[in-house]
């Protein structure tokens, strides 16, 4: 918790965008979507987040080279909505996906 909070200060000193990642638990093995719940310790660290996105991915998706990215919070608009994109991990290469007519 300490550590999110001083990067949340320091953030703000500086007046920049920290971008950092969290583990998820081993319960978010088994959901579709990693959520707040799922979060590795202290969901505490949620706390001091603007945006939380999960990255999730199904054996199906994994197998068509897809990724769902999970928007669990953003203080500053819309939240708990996905969004599906192409992934190629091998060369991190990372796109959207075209939506059907």
């Amino acid at each position: 918790d300490q550590v999110y909070k001083s990067l949340g200060k320091w953030a703000k000193e500086e007046d920049c965008v920290i971008w950092t990642a969290s583990q998820a638990g081993r319960s978010a093995m088994e959901a579709v979507h990693a959520d707040q719940q799922h979060a590795a310790g202290s969901i505490a660290k949620m706390y001091h987040a603007h945006l939380v996105i999960s990255i999730n991915r199904t054996s199906q998706e994994q197998a068509e080279g897809l990724t769902n990215l999970h928007v669990v919070k953003n203080k500053n608009g819309q939240a708990r909505f996905d969004k599906v994109i192409h992934s190629d991990f091998n060369r991190m290469h990372f796109w959207t996906v075209p939506k059907a007519d």
